[in-house]
């Protein structure tokens, strides 16, 4: 709340992550009740027909928001070190790994910098603006800070289909089970397969569906129905 963007810089390239208000019906987990409401949906800017998961960006700006480092390394990033040099230069600070600004609706703004990694590795040095300190956090608590745009687009595909997106006659104990045509085609059929309902009065064989193309014959209920998976269970890339 009051965030208006965040600017993210790092190794992948920049990006500004935005969010919108939107309609949207969640379940509690506890009584399962829907409820439909005003939600905050973050997305990153620019990428106009691109599905961003939204729960994801949601952990990069928590953990932004809220950063956990293990140690202090120095309080001094500007004392110099054994060979005259300042800690900040000798932490990767001159040229960090990744920057993090977040600007509020109020015109403040907040930044993390993320300096070069230990020379143990596993952790990184960081700093936030207004702090002279120089902190110590393990990979995996800014790793969000290093990911690209690909990293937070949606996986899933195709959604699941739910009652209310189609007539509910389609639909046996709420999930989709039932089709009027389906088309089949590719570069693996040397013509379309065309599969619909069938109308048993044309039909010898007791059946729900017929393929009506390339050929007219029964078809099997059970396996054609497979065809509804992406759309009655969705369908994520891996």
């Amino acid at each position: 709340e009051g965030v208006k963007n965040i600017l993210v810089t790092n190794p992948t390239g920049s990006y500004e992550v935005v969010y919108s208000i939107v309609e949207k019906t969640q379940t509690d987990s506890v009584t399962g009740e829907e409820t439909t409401g005003p939600a905050i949906e973050w997305s990153i800017a620019g990428q106009e027909g691109v599905r961003f998961d939204s729960d994801t960006i949601q952990y990069l700006v928590g953990d932004l928001l809220k950063v956990i480092y293990t140690t202090v390394y120095n309080t001094d990033a500007n004392s110099l070190n054994t060979e005259g040099i300042t800690l900040r230069q000798e932490c990767g600070f001159d040229n960090p790994t990744a920057t993090l600004t977040v600007n509020f609706n109020d015109g403040k703004t907040y930044t993390i910098t993320i300096g070069s990694e230990l020379p143990t590795g596993g952790s990184y040095y960081l700093m936030q603006s207004g702090d002279d300190t120089i902190y110590v956090a393990e990979d995996m608590d800014v790793s969000y800070f290093l990911r690209g745009i690909s990293y937070y687009v949606s996986q899933q595909m195709v959604p699941v289909f739910e009652e209310g997106d189609v007539d509910s006659s389609y639909f046996a104990d709420g999930m989709l089970n039932r089709f009027d045509k389906i088309t089949v085609s590719g570069s693996n059929f040397a013509k379309p397969i065309i599969f619909e309902m069938a109308d048993s009065s044309q039909i010898a064989v007791p059946t729900d569906y017929r393929m009506t193309s390339p050929e007219k014959r029964a078809a099997d209920t059970d396996k054609v129905t497979t065809l509804l998976s992406p759309l009655a269970n969705g369908l994520e890339a891996s």
